[in-house]
């Protein structure tokens, strides 16, 4: 849902300033980011919803480490946001 949102904000029409288009491989990418940002940001709240269930204690005592996804996936969010900027700004 937020990804959407951020695509409204985004997709607002920019001036062009003689850049290149974008290639074939570039929009598709494009098209795919917001989808993909939705889908860690959805991943993201079920981590922090299991952060905070006792069980996941169990979890660190079984060798997994809970608390180390939800760092990873808000880099990949931002790179995600950062790429789509990116390409945005090619259009």
């Amino acid at each position: 849902m937020a990804a959407r949102q951020r695509l409204n904000r985004l997709s607002s029409p920019a001036p062009q300033t003689g850049a290149a288009k974008l290639s074939f491989t570039e929009q598709r990418e494009l098209e795919s980011l917001p989808d993909t940002i939705e889908a860690l940001e959805t991943e993201q709240s079920g981590i922090n919803a299991t952060l905070a269930n006792p069980i996941s204690i169990a979890m660190t005592a079984a060798g997994q480490d809970p608390a180390s996804a939800p760092g990873v996936i808000e880099t990949e969010i931002k790179r995600g946001m950062e790429r789509w900027e990116a390409l945005e700004s090619k259009k």
